[in-house]
């Protein structure tokens, strides 16, 4: 949030910038108030409203489907409670994939899973 502020004084971008951060993922996402008019000297190229897909003579894929992100599954805070119940330590600065790896290292795979499993289904 710190940064934001300082990019904001710096630059005037006419972007607003929103930050997303968690646990997990660290990342920003943007957004131009009225687009085509901020953005009218750098459009080069405007497709026709009968073919809007196509861009230089060459067709584009109107749409993409996309699935949602399958969600659920162990968390980076259920992988750091496993460590301590099975008395693991230095584990807190660990990443999501350093600590199932510390913890395959101390209780084995099979163990593991075991585990996960009891935490997912309940």
């Amino acid at each position: 949030m710190i940064e934001k502020k300082n990019l904001k004084n710096i630059y005037d971008f006419g972007i607003k910038i929103n930050p997303k951060v968690d646990s997990s993922q660290s990342r920003v996402q943007c957004s131009v108030s009225n687009f085509l008019d901020t953005l009218k000297d750098f459009i080069t190229y405007r497709s026709t409203s009968e073919q809007p897909n196509l861009l230089r003579g060459k067709e584009i894929i109107a749409s993409l489907k996309s699935p949602p992100r399958s969600r659920g599954g162990i968390t980076k805070k259920n992988l750091i409670s496993l460590c301590r119940e099975n008395g693991i330590k230095m584990y807190s600065k660990l990443k999501k994939s350093d600590l199932k790896e510390l913890l395959v290292k101390s209780i084995g795979k099979q163990e593991l899973m075991k585990q996960i499993k009891l935490i997912t289904t309940h």
